[in-house]
């Protein structure tokens, strides 16, 4: 019966249950009309054209796609034999261009995933740089069952570069709803609510979610 009004811009009601189911105050979350544009809008409010991003070969193609859009330029570091992310190759990677590096975690299309050494040897590198940004994505964290792999809330709430991306779309069963979700330090998604446009996820969709 309120469809005749827009959606609630800062989306206060969904935002308050992740808020208590997490265990974060309110100004780390943002929502997105899916992760696809929570990964958009990220770039082009860390990025300047003729800065990178760092990720992986084989990594989700909105990526390159939103990266190239903004001109900005993509470096790919090859999968390990198994497919699986290369953290070692990424950190070696990594300089004064780059200014996001996207981890899917799992991945896809491949399905692997990193395991937690691996990502803390590379936060205790690049976490709480200044000018860098690292972005787990976790689509697909819920369908997890191994013991080495370890969501990454906990280091978004630890470290003031971290950005978690999740989405509504997977798990949930709401795809066609668009809802995607990011828990960051305020000082990102600050930034990110100013460049994100107004009234970008639906009222079916908050209330869905």
């Amino acid at each position: 019966g309120q469809m005749h009004r827009y959606p609630d811009a800062s989306c206060y009601e969904l935002i308050k249950k992740l808020s208590l189911k997490w265990s974060v105050p309110p100004e780390y979350l943002a929502l997105g009309n899916g992760s696809n544009e929570i990964i958009d809008v990220l770039i082009r409010t860390f990025c300047e054209p003729g800065d990178k991003i760092l990720t992986s070969e084989a990594a989700f193609i909105c990526y390159p796609l939103c990266a190239q859009a903004a001109r900005i330029g993509v470096t790919k570091v090859a999968l390990r034999q198994d497919y699986t992310m290369d953290m070692k190759k990424m950190a070696e990677k990594v300089s004064s261009e780059h200014r996001i590096v996207f981890i899917p975690n799992p991945n896809n299309p491949t399905g692997t995933y990193v395991n937690k050494n691996d990502i803390e040897d590379f936060l205790r590198k690049f976490g709480d740089s200044d000018d860098l940004l690292i972005c787990f994505d976790e689509a697909y964290t819920e369908f997890v069952r191994a013991g080495d792999y370890e969501p990454a809330l906990n280091y978004a709430k630890k470290y003031k570069n971290v950005a978690v991306v999740r989405t509504m779309s997977k798990i949930y069963g709401l795809a066609a709803l668009r809802v995607g979700i990011m828990l960051a330090h305020p000082d990102i998604t600050k930034y990110f609510h100013k460049v994100r446009n107004p009234f970008n996820v639906n009222s079916l969709a908050q209330v869905a979610a």
